[in-house]
């Protein structure tokens, strides 16, 4: 799988029966759709109009597991260049999008203006970990900055490029963010976590000492159709490139539930 190009993945704003026929594409779990044929995305049916954005099947995933979100608040820790903020809107959350590069969230305006999504979007350009809000809200999206080892399909010089002193660093920001989350989140609350890495300092060792607060909400079989085998024994999913044909990036998804805190 990791020799072989990359297929291209899709989400839909709506109708994605339609958007396979019409792409002459395969349905996904997640409702998205995965093409057949190359080509010059921009040229292609519905680009133009906004009715879909390019985006991989284990990205789709961290939104999919929300279950029906239609008229929740959702934060969007890193939400640039805007690919989960997309599927946010399309399934009627209200979001408030954060990140500190000012260039990517512009990319990420752009985007979403295509797709005619910016009804209920507020963009904030801040630091995840220093954004702060009296209203806590109902779910916390941390998609959290990562070694990008997941990746490795559509950038083979990745082995080359990271190294372990990185990935510690990079591990101790994502745990800064998950402490953050949880102070975003009202009781109650869910936080989705996420990172396109293979590295288990990015993924499941997090999960031996959370934050105060969090306990993790395991995610069922029947949520993830064709990615069963994904699910680890604690209940998050660790994604390998191989899991599904055709192949995927790497992901690690865990989910979590904020506790009432006691009175």
């Amino acid at each position: 799988v990791l020799q072989t190009q990359a297929p291209v993945d899709i989400s839909v704003k709506s109708n994605p029966e339609l958007w396979a026929e019409k792409l002459d594409g395969k349905l996904l779990p997640t409702n998205g759709v995965r093409l057949k044929s190359g080509g010059k995305i921009v040229t292609l049916e519905g680009y133009e109009t906004g009715d879909w954005w390019v985006q991989d099947l284990s990205a789709q995933l961290p939104v999919h597991i929300m279950g029906d979100i239609a008229g929740k608040t959702i934060i969007d820790m890193c939400s640039a260049p805007g690919g989960k903020t997309s599927q946010l809107l399309a399934k009627g959350a209200n979001v408030i999008a954060i990140d500190q590069n000012e260039f990517r969230l512009n990319r990420m305006r752009d985007n979403i203006e295509r797709l005619q999504l910016n009804e209920n979007l507020t963009i904030k350009l801040s630091d995840a970990v220093k954004y702060t809000t009296r209203e806590k809200v109902d779910i916390v999206l941390l998609d959290a900055p990562c070694s990008g080892t997941g990746t490795i399909r559509k950038n083979p010089d990745l082995p080359f490029l990271k190294d372990d002193g990185l990935i510690k660093s990079v591990a101790k920001l994502q745990r800064q963010m998950l402490t953050k989350a949880c102070e975003l989140v009202k009781d109650g609350g869910t936080i989705i976590f996420a990172t396109c890495s293979l590295q288990p300092e990015e993924g499941e060792n997090h999960l031996l000492n959370l934050p105060d607060g969090l306990k993790i909400s395991p995610i069922r079989r029947k949520e993830i159709p064709g990615l069963e085998k994904s699910i680890t024994a604690k209940g998050a999913m660790r994604i390998l490139p191989n899991m599904y044909k055709d192949g995927l990036d790497g992901f690690f998804i865990a989910r979590f539930t904020k506790i009432p805190s006691e009175s």
